[in-house]
């Protein structure tokens, strides 16, 4: 006659590993089970009954499909133990067994548990890792596992047994599937209305347009300047300068004024009012840097200092006219030139612009005259204060 555990009579032991007992036993209805308590002297330890609840609910948090069904738990007894099916190719206790065996020493104090409290430590949720179970290796018949957890296997948080024996719990109330459904009903509505009315092609007044973004694309269209054919050419720097259709003309939205370039260059603008222009791919570093200002504060002699010094003139500084000065720098050691340009521009009364040129390339008679060329391009569109 075998030892009685809990409601079930008869059971035999199949493993034993220091304060952990596996047994076999049927059920009232018959069934063979596999059962995983405490020995008697372990039972008492609450770091011990600690994680075998730990264990229990991370069983239940990472059953899969080999894995046999837990069909009940007494966690509170004087002997706490878990019960699952015995069923050939599904893995029972033993996997809660093994679990626990890698997470401390199957005899005396486990580390990192607090003796009094019985309490262990959370260190992450689940992460559904199940040994593998390679052969009968135990005299019992009860499949060994070769490989096991790893040592920081987390613990699942300790929860009372009776919400997973029993019948399953929701928190989820009545009233919020239905709410859930009419919510995607009325977003599915008014998503058909945007996908109707966006594709129309009309605009909310009936006129076939694009939308905002077209309209802002046909706006910055409209506001990009021109060439102005009817100035007179201005030459600050060298003798140089475009005539006729010689040049790129660069035109870009929202600027007062367009410039030329030497052929080939392109201008990208990173800000609307700062455009960086080159050769793309070019062997010689030649390139030019354009920019517009605002003058603030009635663009006083103060706001005028305060913008002129903060211009890293190239070379020494040489006054054209009154709002106009330029600037030449050589550097023998590396073939380099630089030239810049520093003008206040009044676009129309009262509102005037602080414009800045500086562009670099070898110092070939060509190439510098071509800088040349775009500075005095710039200075040809503006007209000073």
């Amino acid at each position: 006659m075998g030892r009685t555990l809990g409601p079930f009579t008869d059971v035999s032991t199949a493993r034993v590993d220091g304060a952990y007992e596996i047994y076999r036993g049927e059920d009232d209805d018959g069934r063979e089970v596999e059962i995983l308590t405490l020995g008697a002297t372990s039972a008492k330890d609450p770091a011990r009954r600690a994680l075998l609840s730990d264990t229990v609910a991370w069983a239940h948090a990472t059953r899969g499909p080999a894995d046999a069904s837990i069909l009940s738990a007494d966690l509170d007894s004087d002997q706490p133990y878990v019960v699952t099916l015995r069923q050939d190719g599904m893995r029972g206790v033993e996997r809660m067994l093994e679990r626990m065996l890698a997470m401390g020493p199957p005899s005396g104090p486990l580390s990192g548990v607090n003796q009094n409290s019985g309490q262990f430590p959370i260190v992450g949720p689940p992460t559904g890792h199940i040994p593998v179970v390679t052969g009968h290796t135990d005299p019992h018949g009860i499949p060994r596992v070769v490989s096991t957890p790893p040592s920081g296997s987390p613990v699942a948080p300790a929860s009372p047994m009776a919400s997973y024996v029993t019948k399953a719990q929701t928190s989820r109330p009545p009233w919020l599937v239905p709410m859930a459904v009419v919510l995607l009903l009325l977003v599915l509505i008014a998503g058909g209305f945007f996908v109707f009315y966006g594709m129309s092609g009309e605009d909310s007044d009936g006129t076939p347009g694009g939308g905002e973004s077209g309209a802002d694309d046909q706006n910055a269209q409209e506001m990009k300047p021109s060439w102005d054919d009817s100035l007179p050419p201005v030459k600050v720097v060298g003798d140089q300068t475009y005539t006729g259709d010689e040049g790129e003309t660069i035109a870009l939205a929202r600027w007062p004024f367009a410039f030329k370039v030497t052929p080939g260059m392109t201008c990208e603008q990173p800000e609307n009012l700062l455009a960086e222009c080159a050769v793309p791919d070019q062997a010689e570093d030649t390139w030019a840097e354009i920019q517009v200002q605002e003058c603030p504060d009635g663009c006083g002699e103060p706001a005028k200092n305060k913008l002129v010094n903060a211009f890293d003139m190239p070379g020494e500084e040489e006054r054209v006219d009154a709002n106009t000065q330029i600037g030449n720098e050589y550097f023998n050691d590396e073939d380099l030139y630089h030239v810049g340009m520093t003008r206040f521009y009044e676009p129309e009364p009262g509102h005037v612009l602080f414009v800045t040129v500086f562009a670099s390339g070898n110092r070939s008679e060509s190439a510098m005259q071509e800088l040349h060329r775009i500075v005095n391009s710039v200075a040809t569109q503006t007209s000073a204060v």
